[in-house]
């Protein structure tokens, strides 16, 4: 919503009498008086000047923290579906947000009275001077962008001197200007609307669930649901599991049928997890949410199996055994989501140069460390008379890539956060330099191995507790990633639709041994049905997905896929699968398959010269190279028992490049990795090393130019 200048000004009452500086110390002159005065005149003062001063003090935070809290909360569903909020504690964040904080700053103002009247009337003055700074600096910041132009981006210390010369402004308008003081009064019914409006588009209302019939074969049913994983990752030259380098995808694929040509029908987990469990694609802005979609598969199951659920972004199982903590819990988590909301005004008002002193926006959510909820819900399988529902949403192999095959990380990154090579702006799209999209499609196959060694894990533990045999298993992905130069990473588009459309898509019936393939077409709608199907139920309501068991429909019809920013992306089949095989094929001229040895490297930059000495005919290697790396003391101490290792080897070249030479690293006398310069305002390099190359204790790392 718009927001309006005059609002944040105005401060101190005039002067008035001695009678009203003993009853108000904040809008009082500056008689300084006795410490024992001071506290009398605190006691004594009248409930109206603290309540007119509380009312200015809940105007100033509603527009300063409050409203821009709300306004990016309400376009983000997720917000409370991640924090597990229930109704009540939606509704309290909405009033401590309006109230709650006005009024905690009122009693500090209170406190601050006992010291002095000086002092308090100081921190009031203050308060109004600092929200007013906060209020005004998105206007300050656009009105700079007009000013320096519109393809440039205005010095955030410029935005900064500007907010703090309104907020002083504001401040010192507001102690000589009764009007200014009155105008803040009157609008204190303001706050009030803005946590109304946000309340009733927040996910607040009673959960309905439907009545559903019966299933007649009950049977246990546990289903994976993986991030950001497009099915050509898995694949070899042929279109079948690659079972060198994934193993344990290609077991399940043995077992169970293989819908090959699945695709899903969002770009964002939000709307395609829910589609997933509901068999329709949700209306946009829609909270994933039971309140909002109760017609699902957690309420369809939920008489006939124990429902066992672990989800990430959505909050589809909220009654019986999904239910959160309770009442005891709603203080701790309130002031948490709180504090994450102050956290989003701050960062919705700061300049984006100046937004890193705020840290990284969410990491009071624990989504880096996507393994531990897998881990977890392996360790939950047992045998039991009534037949369960396992679900899990796990954030994996979902960026940020951080995990080698074997599970030891090498980078330690923050929740969600963004890796290398990302242009600055709203819609995550890689840098045009290609070696940066390059490097991160190295990393997420890096990390998609390390999915396959956590299923393996999981289908171990089923067989040994014997339930893999009796149980429907279901294995999908919610949508996939691309990684074009220059391009969207996640947003679909019509150049990246091949790549984030098609998806794993793995059904084991009960007592299933054959595995089987089918090319025919297949969404992620179709899931719920097919489930149901097999467990001898229906679906009671119209949904947009049919089952999978049967003949498939004579004609194949176009692939739409919507997009959570951007115009949905419809192609028909044909053209769809000839992209598809094309992108395949160029995924694996560039990092190969298994069948090319264990490692995964990048097949463009002398795969042949990896792990072979400096020496060793044809390894071309000239002179040494300057370079800063920023790992050298971490390879000084490297630990097998660590979950740690430095295998991504980044920093800065201290000499001029020369012309069409690419930089070769050492490991302990062995090529560990070739690679090429990038320039992004720095001659920067970037190389991720073979694990197996690394020694425990001390690693000694040497740069040369290639010949």
């Amino acid at each position: 919503m718009g927001r309006r200048e005059q609002v944040a000004r105005g401060k101190s009452l005039p002067r008035r009498a001695p009678s009203v500086a003993l009853t108000d110390p904040v809008h009082a002159g500056t008689g300084l008086g006795s410490s024992a005065g001071d506290l009398a005149s605190v006691r004594s003062e009248r409930p109206g000047g603290m309540f007119r001063r509380g009312l200015e003090l809940m105007v100033l935070v509603g527009f300063a923290i409050a409203q821009p809290a709300f306004e990016v909360i309400s376009n983000t569903p997720e917000f409370f579906v991640l924090r597990e909020s229930s109704a009540t504690e939606v509704i309290l964040f909405a009033l401590v947000m309006s109230i709650g904080i006005p009024a905690a700053l009122l009693v500090l103002e209170l406190v601050a009275g006992i010291a002095g009247r000086s002092v308090a009337r100081g921190l009031h003055l203050g308060l109004v001077g600092v929200l007013s700074a906060l209020f005004a600096m998105p206007l300050v910041q656009r009105i700079a962008g007009g000013v320096v132009g519109v393809d440039r981006t205005p010095s955030g210390w410029l935005v900064l001197t500007g907010a703090s010369f309104v907020g002083i402004a504001a401040a010192l308008a507001y102690r000589r200007l009764r009007v200014v003081r009155m105008y803040l009064v009157a609008l204190a019914p303001a706050p009030l609307v803005f946590a109304v409006l946000f309340l009733v588009d927040a996910p607040t209302r009673p959960l309905a669930l439907p009545a559903v019939p019966a299933v007649a074969r009950p049977a246990p049913v546990v289903m994976l649901v993986f991030d950001e994983l497009p099915v050509a990752s898995l694949m070899d030259e042929r279109q079948r599991v690659d079972a060198k380098r994934y193993p344990n995808f290609a077991a399940l694929a043995r077992g169970s049928t293989w819908y090959r040509r699945a695709t899903t029908v969002s770009d964002l987990s939000t709307s395609a997890v829910p589609a997933i469990l509901t068999g329709t694609l949700p209306p946009p802005g829609t909270p994933p949410t039971a309140s909002e979609q109760p017609r699902n598969l957690f309420a369809l199951l939920r008489e006939s199996h124990r429902l066992r659920v672990t989800e990430s972004f959505t909050d589809m199982c909220s009654a019986g055994p999904c239910s959160g903590p309770g009442l005891s819990a709603l203080p701790q988590q309130t002031l948490g989501t709180v504090a994450d909301g102050i956290e989003i005004a701050a960062h919705a008002a700061a300049p984006p140069d100046l937004e890193h002193w705020l840290g990284e926006l969410g990491q009071g959510l624990d989504l880096d460390e996507a393994a531990a909820p897998f881990r977890r819900f392996t360790e939950d399988f047992q045998r039991t008379d009534q037949p369960e529902l396992h679900f899990i949403h796990m954030l994996l192999p979902h960026y940020p890539w951080i995990r080698l095959p074997s599970g030891r990380r090498y980078e330690r990154a923050a929740p969600l956060e963004l890796p290398a090579g990302f242009q600055a702006g709203g819609i995550q799209r890689w840098d045009p330099e290609p070696w940066l999209a390059r490097q991160g499609w190295h990393r997420h196959l890096l990390q998609a191995a390390y999915l396959d060694r956590m299923l393996g894990r999981l289908l171990r533990r089923l067989r040994s507790v014997g339930l893999y045999d009796r149980a429907l298993v279901v294995a999908v992905a919610d949508h996939g990633v691309s990684f074009v130069p220059g391009r969207q990473m996640r947003d679909v588009t019509p150049s990246n639709v091949q790549d984030i459309a098609f998806v794993p898509l793995f059904i084991k019936a009960p007592g299933q041994r054959q595995g089987a393939v089918i090319d025919q077409p297949a969404r992620t709608t179709d899931v719920l049905p097919t489930i149901m199907e097999i467990l001898g139920g229906r679906v009671p309501w119209r949904i947009q997905g049919r089952s999978l068991i049967g003949p498939s429909p004579a004609r194949r019809p176009p692939v739409t896929v919507t997009s959570s920013r951007l115009a949905p992306v419809t192609t028909p089949a044909a053209e769809l699968d000839q992209r598809f095989r094309d992108a395949l094929a160029q995924r694996i001229r560039m990092f190969g398959t298994g069948s090319d040895g264990p490692d995964v490297l990048d097949r463009a930059h002398q795969p042949e010269w990896i792990g072979r000495r400096r020496g060793d005919r044809g390894v071309r290697l000239g002179r040494p190279a300057a370079v800063e790396i920023e790992q050298r003391d971490e390879l000084q101490r490297v630990s097998r028992a660590s979950d740690f290792v430095p295998v991504l080897l980044t920093g800065e070249v201290r000499e001029p490049v020369p012309l069409g030479r690419e930089l070769a690293l050492t490991l302990n006398g062995r090529v560990a990795a070739v690679v090429p310069i990038t320039w992004t305002g720095q001659t920067r390099f970037s190389a991720i090393l073979p694990e197996r190359l690394l020694r425990e204790g001390a690693n000694s790392v040497e740069a040369f130019w290639t010949r």
